[in-house]
């Protein structure tokens, strides 16, 4: 039964590693680059991360003006703060702050080998 939980959760780690590298991409590839302004921020305290910042970034695509949230870690958004962010062409709602690119792929990268990791040693006592 728990040899089912763990090839579960390593197929779920794979999975979710390569949708989220996939979806990275797509912004990539498809991006366009606009200036933003942080017009709020929220602190959340999150008993795993620590402080959770919710920057709430306001930007113009085409003539529309969006505000989009976005969850970091960083407190180096305050209010007032102008950066140059990444919107997916076909949805600007979706975007991409420059510095967490680098930091994504590292992510996917982990998941996509711990989710390698666990199947393998399923695999490796389910066949022994």
């Amino acid at each position: 039964m728990i040899i089912i939980f763990v090839l579960i959760i390593g197929v779920g780690l794979i999975s979710f590693s390569i949708v989220h590298y996939i979806s990275r991409l797509r912004i990539l590839k498809n991006k366009i680059i606009v200036e933003a302004r942080v017009v709020k921020t929220r602190k959340r305290i999150d008993s795993e991360s620590g402080d959770v910042f919710h920057p709430v970034f306001r930007y113009t695509v085409n003539g529309y003006q969006y505000e989009t949230k976005f969850s970091t870690t960083s407190s180096k958004y305050p209010v007032d703060t102008v950066i140059n962010i990444y919107c997916y062409t076909k949805n600007p709602k979706k975007i991409i702050l420059p510095d967490h690119i680098k930091t994504g792929i590292v992510f996917d990268a982990i998941f996509f080998v711990l989710g390698i990791f666990l199947v393998y040693k399923v695999v490796t006592i389910w066949w022994l």
